[in-house]
């Protein structure tokens, strides 16, 4: 453990991508209130890399989920997490916050496990068992995720825990990553992101608006773009991915300045999205990836609320149909939108 005079603070969140880059925020507004604390994260294999590279973090705890393994690696896991879960229960943490919104007791559970000194948590008046930090959740503001997780910083008298979400590529992938793009479609052109994976389906756009709307903005502007998914077969049950869909859109985008990044892990998306000046995709983990890196977006909205959930403090222009289907958003639609948009960021970030 690298040594900090500071109180020894663990962060708990274990769930999707985006909660956990929107929770970054928070972890380095700690870290600004405790620079020399020991900060540590207790999250999943899964959004691990989210918080590789990060200078808050001291160290990043990484539990194995059953949806993550094959079915006769639970031993195995189990194993691993206990002598993981081990390793936090010597740190001998000050604090355990729990940065969700919802009380949940086998967080509670989990946290009590580590024996702090003392528990941080969302309750309410009727549920609080185990918490010994209570912040109320009528506090929560009807907000962005961001600023409701932000409340739980007055637990150690943070004012201000609102600043932008930050993740950070790896230099040496993101150095490759770039190599491959402009070997592949050398320009000068800027590079526009499309990422077309979603694990639900009111999220998704179709293969042939994405070739439709690469064409109307290549001729529009003379962008270039990287083709974003998750490789695979559509019928995998535990993994599937959108293969089919990619060389359908890179088949009709023949001609055009296009480059496929298939991503088979976190931190290759990560660096790929690095890579790019702007990104066109539906609400989700790559978006808020894309906002953590920085990169305007214009960003396709389903059934989730995009008040809550829109890109985190960049330039973004948010669809979103009354049907909350991302497929009945126009070509015409997002073409507006990315010109919009580029009416937001300085010239030389798409030029």
């Amino acid at each position: 453990m690298r040594h900090r005079t500071g109180p020894r603070i663990l962060v708990i969140r274990r769930e999707n991508i985006g909660d956990l880059v929107l929770t970054t925020p928070l972890i380095r507004a700690l870290r600004e209130k405790f620079p020399d604390g020991y900060i540590a994260c207790l999250v999943n294999n899964y959004n691990a890399p989210v918080l590789v590279g990060n200078p808050d973090v001291d160290q990043v705890l990484a539990a194995e989920q059953n949806r993550h393994q094959e079915q006769g690696d639970r031993w195995q896991r189990f194993k691993r997490n206990l002598k993981l879960y081990f390793s936090a229960w010597r740190v001998r943490f000050d604090y355990v916050v729990l940065a969700t919104i919802v009380y949940q007791p086998k967080d509670v559970r989990l946290a009590r496990s580590f024996f702090p000194r003392q528990i941080v948590a969302f309750s309410n008046p009727r549920v609080k068992r185990g918490v010994d930090i209570s912040v109320p959740s009528e506090l929560i503001p009807a907000g962005h995720l961001v600023e409701e997780l932000a409340v739980l910083g007055q637990a150690f008298n943070i004012v201000e825990a609102t600043g932008p979400s930050r993740v950070y590529p790896d230099p040496t992938q993101r150095t490759q990553a770039l190599q491959a793009i402009e070997a592949e479609i050398p320009g000068s052109g800027a590079l526009v992101a499309l990422h077309i994976s979603s694990r639900s389906s009111t999220q998704r756009w179709s293969a042939a608006k994405f070739v439709a709307l690469a064409a109307e903005l290549h001729q529009a502007t003379g962008c270039r773009f990287v083709l974003f998914w998750s490789p695979g077969a559509a019928d995998n049950q535990r993994h599937p991915g959108d293969d089919e869909k990619a060389n359908e859109i890179l088949t009709g985008t023949a001609g055009l300045p296009i480059c496929g990044f298939p991503t088979e892990t976190l931190d290759q998306l990560i660096a790929g999205l690095a890579c790019c000046d702007t990104v066109i995709c539906s609400d989700g983990g790559a978006m808020h990836l894309a906002a953590a890196l920085e990169k305007p977006i214009v960003c396709m909205f389903g059934n989730a609320e995009a008040r809550r959930w829109y890109p985190w403090k960049v330039p973004h222009v948010v669809l979103q149909e009354s049907s909350h289907i991302v497929e009945d958003i126009s070509v015409g639609s997002v073409t507006a939108a990315y010109q919009n948009l580029l009416r937001q960021i300085p010239t030389q970030q798409t030029s």
